[in-house]
């Protein structure tokens, strides 16, 4: 089962999120690394110590921040749907929870 009959399914039997959640995590860090670029640009902008200054703490620590923040919130969406395909195993197999 694909990714476009994942998408497609209109019981939601099966669940993309799973599937593209390595997608996102990268669209996040190239958007994160291009705002951080952004963020020198402008730091720069304003003065040669205000740019070495994002260059060196600002940008870095905006970077592992931004990234560091959705990763926790991507792992934390992947654990809940897992959480829910083992219930959906248990239940078919008629387990008492």
């Amino acid at each position: 089962m694909g990714l476009l009959t994942a998408l497609f399914d209109l019981t939601f039997h099966r669940f993309v999120t799973t599937r593209v959640v390595t997608f996102i995590y990268a669209l996040v860090m190239a958007a994160a690394a291009l705002y951080a670029l952004a963020l020198l640009a402008v730091g720069f902008r304003i003065g040669v110590g205000v740019g070495l200054l994002f260059l060196l703490v600002v940008c870095p620590l905006f970077f592992l921040l931004v990234v560091a923040v959705y990763r926790v919130l991507l792992e934390l969406a992947v654990v809940i749907f897992r959480i829910h395909e083992s219930l959906d195993v248990l239940v078919r197999r008629g387990d008492q929870l």
